[in-house]
């Protein structure tokens, strides 16, 4: 949940990136470069700036919200909210065209640029990770641009139509491409996390230099001649000892005796092989290669004692 709550985020704050940037070129592409004549009338302040500006800010309020959910630590993503979220974005572009379509009947406004956010949107919206998100945004799309088609101009067109099935297949192909990218996340979760338990595992028994040889190895350590020392460990008259304890108590002992020889022999690259009632069984130098496992083992023991 916290991956796809900062991958809301992410979305938000590149969204914001694109119009600020869109309207940077918007200002650029005003006093620099000659404007298209049959566009030239509705350069007016609302269209070139505010509409923008209110996406923009739109797109900041999402960004600031999910980073405060983020920052408090809830990473459980509010569905109802990218509802929400995705029907007001498809709502904001369908304002400025419908202000054009009101205040110059003469420009086609189906053509106009306005509609190209649209797709910007449907294409982002994998960034939700929720595939039928973007199915919706593109659903909501192509509904928009049928109502403008009879609204506006009183008629369906073949090119309105072709531009219908556009938005929707571009949403569900989008869902598609966003339930990919969900299916990898999870995958590469899943792996890090099964990682980490075998790691954890196996860094009970071994070092964490074994461990890892082991797991780059897929678990297989090959057969080969090598320099290696054994050493048989035993607790002195454990017998006697056991004889008059109740088992909690033998357990208890065990454990602790163990806890200390692992971790003695760890810190000197050992590997506990088994455990054998009240004895264990440690190599030095196998499967991981050392300089002199001889002088290791020593260590290992006279630290022990």
């Amino acid at each position: 949940n916290e991956e796809l709550l900062k991958s809301e985020r992410r979305r938000s704050l590149i969204l914001m990136t694109i119009f600020l940037l869109a309207a940077i070129l918007r200002y650029f592409t005003f006093y620099v470069l000659e404007i298209d004549q049959d566009a030239v009338f509705v350069q007016t302040f609302a269209t070139v700036w505010l509409f923008p500006v209110i996406i923009l800010l739109f797109e900041l309020l999402s960004f600031y919200h999910n980073d405060r959910r983020i920052k408090s630590g809830k990473t459980s993503v509010l569905r109802g909210a990218q509802y929400m979220n995705t029907a007001i974005e498809i709502a904001l572009p369908s304002g400025i065209i419908l202000f054009l379509a009101g205040e110059y009947p003469g420009y086609n406004v189906l053509k106009s640029p306005a509609m190209m956010i649209y797709f910007l949107f449907i294409v982002m919206s994998t960034l939700r990770l929720h595939p039928w998100l973007s199915v919706i945004c593109g659903a909501l799309s192509a509904l928009v641009n049928v109502f403008f088609s009879f609204y506006i101009y009183d008629q369906f067109t073949s090119d309105d139509l072709a531009r219908t099935l556009i938005f929707v297949f571009c949403g569900i192909a989008a869902g598609l491409v966003a339930q990919q990218i969900r299916k990898g996340i999870n995958n590469s979760l899943q792996e890090a996390e099964k990682r980490h338990r075998v790691e954890h595992l196996l860094g009970r028994q071994v070092s964490s230099e074994v461990a890892e040889k082991m797991l780059a190895n897929d678990g297989k350590i090959e057969s080969k001649r090598m320099d290696v020392a054994v050493m048989f460990v035993d607790i002195r008259n454990f017998t006697r000892f056991a004889a008059g304890r109740n088992p909690e108590e033998i357990v208890q002992y065990q454990n602790a005796f163990f806890k200390i020889v692992i971790n003695t022999f760890t810190k000197y690259h050992g590997m506990v092989h088994q455990f054998l009632g009240d004895g264990c069984m440690i190599t030095f130098g196998a499967p991981l290669v050392l300089e002199n496992p001889s002088q290791q083992a020593v260590g290992a023991s006279i630290e022990l004692i």
